[in-house]
């Protein structure tokens, strides 16, 4: 399967821009942009896509200009940063119009696949769906756990399964849903499982997590897009990515 270079060099950085325009200052963020600007007259070549940059950019800036200057409980904030995901949900909407891609696991999926555990296609056979349903119980009891311990008010549980479900959905559609489809049209399904799922595990650092969770986010996105390549589909992904939320919020983690 041939693909050109544009199409390689925009599939590869996109995730990296999402990364970076997070975890750098403002100001670098502001320069990167208007350098941005320049090459699509500079480069034309690369227009497309450094337009599609230029915007991620600056949209971020303004989403994050305006979401910090919202006076409502912290709780809520949360809940309504992530909305903000749908700025690169509509970004990878106009670009897969732009380049479509071979591979979409923008489906349900076939939980009557088989996973191998521990390493997705080595170990032991195990069906998706029950594969899906010990790893969700698993966390869901680790919650339950650290519910009880911590004694956590019930507004914060609220809040905390409304940030689960709005973060997990919109997160797994830019991750395994556009990035890992993206990758498996350049690479194995090997390789794009591994560089997603460590962008995924970076991506928590520039939200302020500690590098041990964001290696715990890591091979959390290695499972979850394992089980979206097997299954070509988001509902597994989706449904463990919630539990994970879950117990990390009744953790301390996350509120």
């Amino acid at each position: 399967m041939k693909y050109n270079l544009v199409k390689i060099i925009a599939i590869c950085f996109f995730p990296l821009i999402i990364l970076l325009v997070q975890m750098v200052s403002p100001i670098i963020s502001i320069i990167t942009g208007f350098v941005f600007i320049i090459g699509v007259i500079a480069l034309p070549v690369f227009r497309k896509m450094l337009i599609l940059y230029s915007i991620m950019v600056f949209g971020y800036l303004i989403w994050k200009y305006f979401s910090i200057n919202i006076y409502i409980s912290s709780e809520l904030i949360k809940i309504i940063t992530r909305f903000g995901l749908f700025g690169y949900i509509l970004l990878f909407i106009i670009w897969q119009r732009i380049q479509k891609t071979e591979n979409s696991f923008f489906n349900v999926g076939n939980v009557k696949d088989i996973i191998r555990i521990p390493f997705i296609w080595k170990g032991f056979r195990e069906v998706e769906w029950r594969f899906t349903l010990i790893f969700c119980l698993l966390w869901l009891c680790l919650a339950v756990i650290f519910t009880i311990k911590n004694g956590f008010e019930y507004n914060i549980l609220f809040y905390g399964m409304l940030f689960s479900i709005v973060n997990a959905l919109l997160e797994e559609i830019i991750w395994r849903g556009f990035v890992l489809t993206r990758l498996t049209d350049i690479t194995s399904e090997k390789i794009a499982l591994i560089v997603s799922s460590l962008a995924f595990g970076l991506y928590h650092y520039s939200l302020d997590f500690p590098l041990l969770v964001c290696f715990v986010f890591a091979i959390g996105g290695f499972f979850m897009g394992g089980s979206a390549i097997k299954s070509k589909g988001l509902l597994s992904p989706i449904l463990m990515h919630i539990a994970v939320n879950i117990a990390f919020v009744s953790i301390g983690i996350i509120f």
